[in-house]
């Protein structure tokens, strides 16, 4: 329940899903998305996750409910890339993140939204709770 969980509010909040992957998604249609994004362990099926992969998913998503944050009504993530690598994160979900942060940042300027705060302190409530983490 806890990792479908995560993976809803990632998806809401970073806006990290597979359909962002295909070519309807504003890219221009000569890029190409490189064959390692489809590899993203939050985008395999948890009955297919080796034990390495879930490891690592668990590490990603206590890192980003830690250090995902509001400022000026906009997300922000909380931790330098050389920080995050130091976690022992690939680099490559730093970027993701970072690309998927701006996006949405984007679609709150264009759609007006106003409680950006309240949206992710409700969304990371229980998951706040199950990793432990003190508001």
């Amino acid at each position: 329940m806890r990792t479908s969980l995560l993976c809803l509010v990632l998806g809401c909040a970073l806006g990290i899903s597979c359909t962002s992957q295909n070519s309807n998604s504003g890219q221009p249609a000569n890029e190409v998305v490189p064959q390692e994004e489809t590899s993203y362990v939050h985008l395999i099926p948890d009955s297919l996750r080796t034990p390495e992969q879930q490891a690592l998913l668990s590490l990603l998503q206590k890192t980003v409910v830690r250090h995902l944050d509001t400022e000026n009504n906009h997300f922000v993530f909380r931790l330098s890339e050389q920080e995050f690598v130091d976690l022992g994160i690939p680099k490559e979900y730093y970027e993701l993140i970072q690309r998927n942060l701006e996006e949405n940042n984007r679609m709150i300027d264009s759609m007006d939204i106003q409680n950006v705060d309240s949206i992710l302190k409700v969304s990371y409530e229980e998951l706040r709770k199950g990793f432990g983490i003190a508001e």
